[in-house]
């Protein structure tokens, strides 16, 4: 793969599939992605409820890009990574 240049721009689109214990704790996780500067477009696609050995749990997805052209992806691009 070539190097990414700096004019240019390289985003992933991804889908996350999860659990959280609560409502909080998957409102916390989407706060921090979106304080992330790699991702991009955060958006939650569904939560609902999952019941897993009697605990009722949040089953969720998320769908973002990941920016590969950030100041810190091009310093690991250019590294090799």
């Amino acid at each position: 793969m070539k190097p990414i240049q700096q004019n240019e721009t390289f985003r992933v689109p991804r889908r996350l599939q999860g659990v959280a214990p609560t409502d909080l704790e998957f409102s916390m996780f989407l706060t921090e992605l979106n304080k992330t500067q790699f991702f991009e477009e955060v958006s939650p696609a569904y939560a609902k409820d999952r019941k897993d050995s009697g605990h009722v749990m949040r089953e969720f997805e998320v769908n973002f890009y990941v920016d590969l052209t950030t100041p810190q992806a091009l310093a690991g691009n250019a590294a090799g990574y």
